[in-house]
């Protein structure tokens, strides 16, 4: 949509809504409509039990293509799948044992990140080298 300079020279709120000297434009997505029903849906309480669920699984793709990478290993389908069902195997023992250690973390926990020698705050290659063993 496009409101000419004309439109807006006369209109009170020109100043909170457009700077422009040739007037104001607004685009609107094609499936806006689509949209605005969906943001309703996540309002209500089955909505949003319906993205938590969501989300479980959105972490645990995300987990799959961190250990897999965002490409594919090998050519052709059977292959790749193969390789996909592997991964979904490993994931799926990660997380049967982090239940039986009674962790209740999804995700890894970050550790203290060693500097080397060279960088900012590094004591030293003798000492990162000590850390090491």
């Amino acid at each position: 949509m496009h409101f000419p300079a004309a439109a807006c020279a006369a209109c009170p709120l020109r100043e909170r809504c457009t700077t422009s000297v040739r007037g104001r434009s607004v685009s609107i997505h094609s499936d806006e409509h689509l949209l605005s029903e969906l943001r309703e849906r996540q309002r209500t309480p089955a909505g949003r039990a319906e993205l938590r669920r969501r989300v479980a699984v959105e972490h645990t793709l995300a987990h799959i293509g961190r250990w897999q990478d965002r490409r594919a290993r090998y050519r052709g389908t059977r292959k790749n799948l193969f390789d996909l069902r592997r991964t979904a195997v490993v994931h799926n023992l990660h997380v049967i044992a982090r239940q039986q250690d009674g962790r209740a973390r999804s995700r890894p926990r970050k550790g203290r990140r060693r500097r080397g020698p060279g960088r900012r705050g590094s004591t030293g290659g003798r000492r990162w080298r000590q850390q090491r063993r």
